[in-house]
């Protein structure tokens, strides 16, 4: 079998539950989390991978801990923050299950949190993630992590549609409702 394939329909999917523990710190940049979601931080490599194959794939060989074939995920809640300025997936918790057999597609992701460096914040990008890889399929071209850093950074002033959300007294970043 391919192993483009192969990682696709053999990865295992795990999520953490943090059971009352602090994960990341509270701060005016932090991206809150919802207890109804699941998050992956992730690199930009991961993002150009998401564009080019459609899936969020575990990488290939083994990583750090000596995992292999994995994607690892955390249930969000009002104690998990993530404030480190890397990209974060979002997902429902109803999407991926511990254990579960099976890279999600892009579809399934609810967000794809990027942090914009001039705004000081998350920004929501799976729109933008979604017509980036529209455009790659109906052009037959891969992506590197180098264009789509490129992409994102011309893309951001433009984004005057995002508005602040608020949920539980809780404010986020995202798209307007």
């Amino acid at each position: 079998m391919n192993d483009s394939i192969d990682r696709i329909t053999t990865a295992k999917n795990r999520v953490f539950y943090s059971d009352g523990m602090g994960f990341g710190r509270d701060n005016p940049i932090s991206l809150h989390t919802l207890p109804t979601s699941v998050y992956r931080t992730t690199g930009m490599d991961q993002i150009a991978d998401i564009i080019n194959c459609g899936y969020i794939r575990p990488k290939e060989g083994r990583v750090k801990g000596g995992h292999k074939n994995e994607v690892f995920w955390s249930v969000g809640g009002e104690r998990t923050f993530y404030c480190d300025k890397r990209p974060v997936l979002e997902t429902s918790v109803d999407k991926v299950k511990d254990g579960q057999i099976g890279s999600l597609s892009l579809n399934d992701l609810s967000s794809i949190w990027i942090f914009d460096y001039e705004q000081n914040c998350y920004l929501d990008r799976k729109d933008f993630i979604n017509q980036v890889r529209e455009g790659c399929k109906r052009t037959d071209i891969s992506i590197s992590v180098e264009q789509i850093n490129k992409m994102l950074i011309e893309s951001m002033p433009q984004l005057t549609e995002l508005d602040p959300l608020s949920v539980d007294g809780k404010n986020y970043v995202g798209k307007s409702k």
